[in-house]
């Protein structure tokens, strides 16, 4: 369902890129939004500025790898008490589609400098060896095709039509030497686990250029180990239990996420494909249409309204579409 999704909004794609389209140029959000993330990560690794490399690729470091560094929104942009994607930091969201009961959100890259992969490096190493070496791992095994676990689409077709668990993931692109993200999906029991459903996932992409995630990292000494274990998460197909997650109403709750790190080669285009998935076991009393529900009621402010809230469409002065496949 996942890798037909990608085929069908690909086709779609060749065919608007044929047309011409005029669209009012829109201000970017990344480089007026008010952020205290500099402030914070001085002040917690005591660390001068003149030190290190600027503001924007110590906050949001754009690798090649397009290896993500997990950060917290300080309470920005979102959508209940669910974090914000740290892919959209680097990424601003062109479409949103629906096929069966998948999500999916395309991407498009943010255009600016890379930031040099050492200067990430030093950052790591100057908190702790381990959290150092476990970045470098990812970032080597992304740009190293010899480390990709290759699967046949039809492979991958199998694998993608067995999943009945809660499931979100990432479609990248590995050309020339860059890893670029081009698709996030997410299944519906997902946004059910996290307690939203894609309505409101939509509207809130529209209107901030966000997609939620249900993680946090700690802002204590453990922080570095945290983001440790999310590196090496991401470099070995492998199971973490017990993580602590959060849904939009503010629950925090344990589940067991299995990682998969699959790669395609599509020979017309001679690279590969990255398919990056998020698995959840959850306890099924976080499933619930009920309380789901009740906070597309809130979220939409309908709690006093009878009348249910219409279709949400496309609008051009908007971040990005929204579609029915």
């Amino acid at each position: 369902m996942i890798t037909l999704a990608k085929k069908s909004i690909d086709q779609d794609y060749e065919i608007l890129i044929k047309k011409s389209i005029y669209k009012k140029k829109q201000k970017n959000q990344y480089n007026t939004k008010d952020d205290k993330f500099q402030d914070y990560f001085f002040e917690q690794n005591k660390l001068k500025v003149c030190k290190l490399v600027d503001f924007i690729q110590i906050s949001i470091p754009k690798l090649k790898s397009n290896v993500q560094i997990p950060r917290n929104s300080d309470n920005q942009y979102q959508l209940g008490q669910l974090n914000n994607d740290f892919y959209c930091y680097n990424y601003k969201i062109n479409r949103i589609d629906r096929q069966g009961s998948i999500t999916t959100v395309t991407f498009d890259p943010i255009q600016r400098c890379f930031t040099p992969v050492e200067n990430v490096i030093e950052i790591f190493g100057s908190r702790s060896e381990v959290l150092k070496q476990s970045f470098e791992k990812l970032h080597s095994k992304k740009l190293d095709s010899t480390q990709y676990k290759v699967m046949k689409e039809l492979d991958l077709l199998n694998f993608e039509n067995a999943i009945n668990k809660p499931c979100t993931g990432y479609i990248s692109k590995v050309f020339e030497g860059q890893v670029i993200t081009q698709q996030r999906f997410m299944n519906d029991l997902y946004l059910n686990a996290i307690g939203i459903n894609s309505e409101m996932a939509v509207r809130h992409a529209m209107e901030t250029g966000f997609l939620p995630i249900p993680l946090y990292f700690s802002e204590d000494n453990s922080s570095g180990q945290h983001l440790s274990n999310f590196f090496i998460l991401n470099t070995f197909n492998q199971s973490v239990n017990n993580m602590q997650v959060c849904n939009y109403n503010g629950q925090q709750f344990p589940v067991k996420i299995t990682f998969h790190n699959y790669y395609c080669y599509k020979e017309t285009e001679k690279c590969y494909y990255e398919y990056l998935f998020f698995i959840w076991d959850i306890d099924k009393k976080w499933l619930s249409k009920q309380r789901v529900h009740e906070n597309y009621l809130d979220y939409f402010n309908l709690k006093s309204s009878p009348e249910s809230q219409n279709q949400i469409y496309y609008n051009s002065d908007q971040r990005c579409g929204y579609r029915n496949i």
